[in-house]
């Protein structure tokens, strides 16, 4: 479970330090940054975050709506969350 808190908690921080300002208005920048701290909240109280997520949708949301590089670390941390989630679900 720490290795997913740790890829939530980055992409909360890169989120903060590339979009400050959008995280606190509608859209990807801030679902996905509740989506993030969910996913923690879940894992630091040792459970399975239970909903579907399609993480490829949020990928290309984020990279459509907020022009980020396709090579961005965030996409990388989001990749490692979908498969951890994966393997914990089964």
């Amino acid at each position: 479970m720490n290795e997913l808190i740790q890829h939530c908690e980055n992409v909360m921080k890169l989120l903060d330090t590339d979009y400050p300002q959008q995280r606190h208005y509608a859209g990807i920048v801030k679902d996905l940054y509740a989506l993030m701290r969910d996913i923690a909240e879940h894992a630091r109280r040792h459970e399975i975050y239970a909903s579907r997520i399609n993480f490829s949708s949020i990928a290309r949301q984020l990279a459509d709506d907020s022009f980020t590089q396709h090579n961005s670390p965030i996409f990388d941390d989001l990749y490692n969350i979908e498969k951890l989630l994966q393997n914990l679900s089964f």
